[in-house]
């Protein structure tokens, strides 16, 4: 995954940062944990709210890494979620590494796990210790 630079030159990260927003404008909070992610600059970053979806274009991006936010993952509580879950398949069939971020996990937990074996995420940042992992991810767990 990393590229061949010198041990002077920096390595730069590429990632796709799937978050959702019903707005323009986000929250502080929202605001500040979405832009957590770069290194003083040191990475390209790209923000896509998939408010009116994730079109599968973004996928042949030259991307590192595709991070799914909190907000996006929120999806799964969505009246809307099996529509969602269709239109975004294709995240499943890119090759790179796909990190899920969860907030309130134990809610629609099974929906969340099969969600994200079914995307082919490769990690669940989660606050669960390994002792609960099996419940909340019968799946994914591992």
């Amino acid at each position: 995954m990393r590229s061949h630079h010198s041990r002077a030159e920096p390595w730069v990260r590429r990632l796709l940062v799937l978050y959702w927003s019903e707005t323009p404008t986000l929250r502080t909070a929202i605001e500040h944990h979405l832009r957590a992610f770069s290194r003083d600059g040191m990475d390209q970053l790209l923000y896509y709210n998939a408010r009116n979806g994730a079109p599968a274009w973004l996928g042949s991006l030259p991307i590192d890494a595709v991070i799914l936010h909190t907000t996006f993952l929120c999806l799964r509580w969505s009246h809307l979620f099996p529509a969602w879950k269709w239109q975004l398949r294709w995240l499943n069939r890119i090759s790179q590494p796909k990190v899920a971020m969860p907030q309130d996990e134990y809610d629609h937990s099974e929906v969340l796990d099969e969600w994200l074996y079914e995307l082919g995420v490769s990690v669940i940042v989660t606050n669960f210790p390994e002792t609960q992992r099996r419940s909340l991810y019968p799946i994914m767990h591992d």
